[in-house]
């Protein structure tokens, strides 16, 4: 990190000698894997979350941690193993639903990924990740008509849902309906950037972030995605990281 307080080494330090002298002691592991994860040391969160994944094999925010970093690397494989243990886990945590169903649709397994969207679905009928996700799968099986309505319940759940306007004016495009295309490209081009699947367990991780950079960027795309009021935190935390 760029921005190494005096008080991020202390912690460090303080963590690692705790985790050496008992070994096992998941308090000063978990405290490495947040500060290390928090602040882009990916080698050594990798480390710390696997030594927790065995340790405390019951808490499933260490598995989705994991999965998180390792899909980050296109490691799709190991992170489905990961989320999949994340969901048996805790299966109200519906992130890791998510996250699992989209890593099972870029590996081609449509079935297993159509099942779990479905199963959200089910959960909460206006999820639009999770009719997004149900229509990228009718694409891949060439059923456009039945893509497009799963992106107009997306869009009708969240019209701020860039990433459902897009895909529809693609589909739209392909059904031959110019009209309805345009306004969809319209829509998705004024709404910028896609938001990825809102993710509580990561964003906890703000708290341990030390490199103010790091803060700005996480601030900036929290504010081009229609949430300027929940950058007011993470900028007050960089300034009293980093006063001057």
């Amino acid at each position: 990190g760029a921005n190494l307080s005096s008080e991020f080494r202390d912690r460090i330090q303080k963590a690692n000698a705790e985790a050496q002298q008992h070994l096992g002691d998941t308090r000063a592991l978990a405290e490495l894997a947040r500060l290390y994860l928090a602040n882009g040391y990916q080698h050594e969160a990798e480390t710390a979350l696997r030594g927790l994944t065995q340790y405390d094999p019951a808490n499933a925010h260490w598995d989705h941690y994991l999965a998180t970093l390792v899909a980050g690397y296109g490691r799709l494989d190991e992170a489905i193993i990961l989320w999949q243990k994340t969901v048996r886990l805790d299966p109200q945590y519906r992130t890791a639903q998510l996250k699992l169903a989209e890593a099972l649709l870029k590996t081609n397994r449509l079935d297993e990924s159509r099942k779990l969207f479905s199963n959200v679905l089910a959960q909460d009928s206006n999820d639009p990740y999770a009719s997004l996700g149900l229509a990228q799968i009718e694409i891949q099986d060439g059923r456009w008509a039945a893509a497009r309505e799963h992106l107009e319940a997306a869009v009708g759940a969240d019209p701020l849902f860039s990433a459902g306007w897009a895909l529809l004016a693609t589909v739209d495009d392909r059904l031959g309906d110019n009209a309805a295309s345009d306004q969809a490209r319209d829509k998705a081009n004024v709404l910028g950037r896609f938001k990825d699947v809102p993710d509580p367990w990561m964003d906890e991780l703000v708290t341990d972030v030390y490199d103010t950079y790091r803060l700005q960027v996480i601030a900036s795309t929290i504010s081009a995605t229609g949430g300027a009021e929940k950058a007011i935190p993470i900028l007050q935390r960089a300034i009293q990281v980093a006063p001057n």
